[in-house]
C-alpha cells in the first residue's frame, strides 16, 4: 500500500515519489518478513527508476543499477 492510498490521511511528499509505507516491527527477524523488507527496498531505488512503466524497461535499468551499485 502506497502512502497515497491511505485513506484519512494527506498527500505527503513520499507519496508523490512513489514511496511505500513500511510497517515497524520491535524484533530483528520481522524487519526481515517481506511485508517490512519490499518495501524498504523499493524506496531505495532512485525515483526515476521507480516511475517507469514499461516493465523491459524497468529490469534493463535495475540490472544496471544494481550491478553499479555492488561495485
Amino acid at each position: 500500500m502506497s502512502a497515497a492510498d491511505v485513506p484519512g490521511r494527506p498527500a505527503l511528499r513520499t507519496a508523490s515519489r512513489g514511496d511505500f509505507i513500511v510497517s515497524r516491527t520491535n524484533r530483528k527477524f520481522g524487519d526481515r518478513a517481506f511485508c517490512v523488507a519490499a518495501p524498504r527496498v523499493w524506496n531505495r531505488l532512485p525515483a526515476d527508476l521507480r516511475q517507469l512503466r514499461s516493465t523491459q524497461t524497468f529490469r534493463r535499468l535495475l540490472k544496471t543499477f544494481l550491478f553499479a551499485a555492488s561495485y
